[in-house]
């Protein structure tokens, strides 16, 4: 199975150093998605949040394959 790392690019630059796998880049995707909804959870706790923040899904070599922004892991209504 492909190993994806998922990379935070927020108000720091954190890479993932061990990855995990899935079966594919939707699966991958999915768990970005999961994540940045946690993270902008906690964001929001703290008073703010920023739909800019991301993350970026790579491959074994860093090649970027996907981005996940907050702003496209949640909807917003008004």
């Amino acid at each position: 199975m492909p190993r994806f790392y998922f990379n935070l690019r927020n108000s720091s630059v954190l890479d993932d150093p061990e990855g995990r796998e899935f079966p594919n880049a939707l699966a991958a995707r999915s768990h970005a998605v999961a994540q940045a909804r946690a993270l902008a959870s906690d964001d929001v706790r703290s008073g703010h949040l920023d739909l800019k923040h991301r993350i970026e899904i790579a491959d074994e070599d860093g090649t970027i394959l996907l981005v996940v922004t907050f702003r496209e892991a949640v909807t917003i209504s008004y």
